[in-house]
């Protein structure tokens, strides 16, 4: 999707775990590794942005994720025609696109109970569940802060 707005956009990310493997896609027009995610729609919240993300990305179906959320207390959802709970993202970042353009990013953590990846050759070039060793190769063509959350992200799944 295009920029919406000429400053910041919003973005959503989806670090995806399963078998102590994080789920990336490699992005077409970056030609980088990301997990699935990407713009928040003017017509959606993060989190329809989020699923419709991964599941446009991976195949993955709401059904077979499991979030973990960033907070002790429980999620609870009070949702009704005039309010809808959202989760939490575990991290929250800006980051620079182009001198101008910023965006706003909410990453979320998940736990998959499937690895069957589906790539949609018009979202992304490929895909690859990647381990803590592969994450750190030093020739992936990945961001640091994207390295990083990766491999919290493992260390916080295997500790619950």
């Amino acid at each position: 999707m295009a920029h919406i707005h000429d400053k910041i956009d919003y973005t959503v990310n989806g670090f995806i775990v399963h078998n102590d493997k994080v789920l990336f896609v490699m992005h077409k027009k970056l030609q980088m590794w990301l997990p699935p995610g990407g713009h928040i729609e003017l017509d959606e919240d993060p989190e329809e942005a989020l699923y419709r993300e991964i599941e446009e990305e991976s195949g993955i179906a709401r059904s077979h994720l499991t979030i973990i959320h960033p907070h002790d207390a429980p999620f609870t959802e009070l949702d009704s025609k005039e309010y809808k709970s959202l989760p939490s993202p575990y991290y929250l970042d800006i980051h620079m696109i182009t001198p101008t353009h910023r965006h706003i990013g909410m990453n979320y953590v998940f736990t998959s109970d499937t690895q069957q990846v589906q790539t949609d050759p018009n979202e992304s070039a490929d895909h690859r569940w990647m381990s803590a060793e592969e994450i750190g190769a030093a020739d992936l063509e990945m961001k640091e802060n994207i390295r990083l959350y990766a491999n919290n992200v493992l260390t916080l799944v295997k500790s619950i």
